[in-house]
């Protein structure tokens, strides 16, 4: 995604009516290390591209590196957000997993329904994964954004990090996207 600060900007206008501000936000991309880039339009009007991973093989995965911390940040965490997207299938319905610098942090599956578009996972260390659904594209499928809540004692101010998504061996079309 092009106008890194752009979009970040953007996203926190537009999250600030729907999710109250409680830290201080970085932006959770800041460019791609790896995976399938396609064309796509979400609920952000400059983000017309996204990183796409399915439940294919679990060797297939997106990769990509947070903004750093500010080197004078000094809060008792930092949240990154990025804009998100999942396939929502009642019939294929898979793992994906997340990793921080390639350590698994979380697992999540792709929703069955439209019914719930907010979930909260706690992973290991007090690290959180949040994910606000905001809208369902023409497909059905579920747009928002994710927040990834690291605590003091995991971040370095002037350090990135490298998060990766891989999806399961399941031969399978049912995608995650950011």
């Amino acid at each position: 995604m092009n106008n890194t600060l752009l979009n970040l900007v953007i996203c926190v206008l537009c999250i600030s009516f729907i999710y109250p501000l409680k830290a201080q936000y970085v932006s959770g991309y800041s460019h791609e290390i790896k995976g399938e880039t396609i064309r796509y339009e979400c609920q952000q009007p400059d983000a017309d591209s996204a990183l796409l991973v399915r439940s294919i093989h679990e060797d297939k995965f997106i990769e990509w590196e947070t903004l750093p911390v500010s080197e004078n940040f000094n809060k008792e965490y930092v949240e990154f957000i990025w804009i998100a997207g999942i396939d929502v299938n009642a019939e294929d319905n898979h793992e994906f997993k997340l990793f921080i610098d390639d350590n698994l942090q979380f697992t999540f599956r792709n929703p069955i329904d439209t019914l719930n578009m907010n979930w909260d996972l706690e992973g290991p260390r007090g690290i959180k994964l949040h994910f606000k659904g905001i809208m369902f594209d023409k497909y059905g499928d579920l747009f928002g954004y994710m927040f990834l809540k690291i605590p003091k004692s995991i971040y370095k101010p002037g350090k990135s990090f490298k998060i990766k998504v891989t999806g399961e061996t399941a031969d399978s079309r049912s995608w995650f996207m950011i």
